[in-house]
């Protein structure tokens, strides 16, 4: 008994240890997601008649390399995990990220391509080598709470770079070097801090590989004796083999569109609604503290998805989804009418953007409205997505989950690369589309499970 304990009480250390690093990691990461569009554009208009001027890479490009890479990376991503222990991975996953914050201090187009490529690649194994840890911290019984207690430390680096940029960026015009290097810096830090956080974290020596060890259709899991190797390319194929049959089911075809789409949203999430914010000039010098702002009420709208839609019996999963459904509409509805149709572009000291649809102010509520009804609908949507796997592929969560983000980092990656080259006013009617048409396909495969079990 006393051992037991003595194991319970590690567990529960190595959970937190690991959420409080993974909010250090991404305070500045998810800030630098609202911003980085805005940030290069500045910078580029800067450098503009200097001897080095910056061209050629903006916040859409790095984030679509990012994903681009990710997705390419999950089928690898459990290989190196296996091999290298979740510590270990997490921590290779995590450096990646302290070289892409670091890299906007001073950009460079080279750099910026270089670590995006790295950050892509350590953000497949950080979440991959995360949910393995979870796992191994967890039991049955208190898995679900762990999670929830990963999850509410990890929402909370939505706030802390977002309120700094609602102080320090107050009535700030253009984002010049004195308001990029100490930001930077401090994300930087902070990133360091995070990795630090996770060498106080314990785990055993013990490696584990997912294989299949007979004909049937579930994935094993099995501890590897020290004399066995596995060929990681080996390791590779079988889980691609594994994949593309799950793949060719008609069930996750059809989630396949929902996986895809919420890559988009979170594309329009993250950057492109942010950016339209500091791109509106009728806001003036409150542009910026505004677009802060926005990343704050985003992480609320996270945290409440969090808290009332997986109360237990409070919504079914259908209803959740509806929910979140809706939440979507409403919000590209305000946003077509508050915004100027070329407000994504980063730029609003050149006056190019024209005020929204509901007259010559755009109205700062109307701003933030929409920031906190997506994250809550993002949050919304993700939860579903975890509980549709849970129950359509309790015996391969592992191939499953590798097809999701696989085909959201993809959708992802695109919707940076040439979505966001679209007015704002033809973005927000592909959301509608895509809002809707998603839920006639995932709605159906929530609520067939549902009258099943009843």
């Amino acid at each position: 008994m006393p051992d037991k304990t003595e194991s319970d009480k590690n567990n529960r250390r190595n959970i937190l240890v690991q959420s409080i690093s993974f909010l250090l990691i991404f305070s500045g990461y998810r800030t630098n997601q609202d911003i980085a569009q805005r940030v290069l554009k500045s910078y580029e208009h800067e450098t503009t008649n200097t001897t080095e001027p910056f061209e050629g890479i903006d916040g859409y490009k790095t984030s679509s390399l990012i994903f681009a890479v990710f997705a390419v990376f999950t089928w690898v991503a459990p290989v190196i995990v296996g091999l290298l222990g979740p510590k270990k991975s997490m921590l290779l996953g995590g450096s990646t990220f302290t070289g892409i914050l670091a890299s906007y201090i001073w950009p460079r187009p080279v750099f910026l391509q270089l670590f995006s490529v790295l950050n892509g690649a350590g953000s497949a194994v950080l979440w991959t080598a995360q949910g393995a840890f979870m796992v191994a911290n967890s039991s049955e019984k208190n898995i679900v709470k762990n999670s929830a207690v990963f999850w509410t430390i990890f929402q909370m680096s939505y706030f802390f770079g977002n309120i700094y940029i609602y102080f320090a960026w107050n009535g700030v015009e253009t984002i010049g070097s004195e308001q990029r290097v100490p930001l930077y810096t401090i994300f930087t830090g902070l990133a360091f801090a995070g990795c630090f956080a996770l060498l106080f974290t314990q785990e055993n020596d013990e490696k584990y590989h997912v294989t299949d060890t007979d004909s049937e259709q579930s994935v094993k899991t099995r501890k590897l004796d020290s004399s066995e190797t596995i060929s990681p390319l080996n390791l590779v194929i079988a889980s691609m083999k594994k994949s593309f049959n799950i793949l060719k089911s008609p069930i996750m075809l059809q989630a396949c569109l929902t996986f895809a789409y919420s890559g988009i949203q979170f594309c329009f999430q993250a950057m492109i609604h942010s950016t339209c914010i500091a791109s509106t000039p009728t806001f003036g010098t409150d542009s910026d503290k505004i677009m802060g702002m926005n990343g704050i009420v985003t992480g609320l709208g996270q945290v409440s998805a969090g808290f009332i839609l997986t109360r237990q019996n409070l919504l079914k999963s259908h209803q959740i989804f509806i929910t979140g459904m809706f939440s979507t509409i409403i919000a590209v509805g305000l946003i077509f009418l508050n915004y100027g149709n070329d407000c994504s572009n980063g730029l609003n000291y050149l006056g190019d953007t024209a005020p929204g649809f509901i007259g010559p102010d755009s109205m700062i509520m109307m701003s933030l409205i929409p920031g906190f009804l997506l994250g809550f609908s993002y949050s919304a949507l993700n939860t579903q997505i975890y509980a549709f796997m849970k129950r359509y592929y309790p015996e391969t969560p592992v191939p499953a989950f590798a097809i999701f983000k696989c085909v959201q980092a993809c959708s992802a990656a695109i919707g940076f690369r040439w979505f966001s080259k679209l007015d704002i006013g033809v973005q927000c009617g592909c959301m509608f589309v895509f809002a809707v048409g998603n839920c006639s396909t995932f709605y159906k495969l929530l609520r067939n499970w549902e009258i099943a079990q009843n």
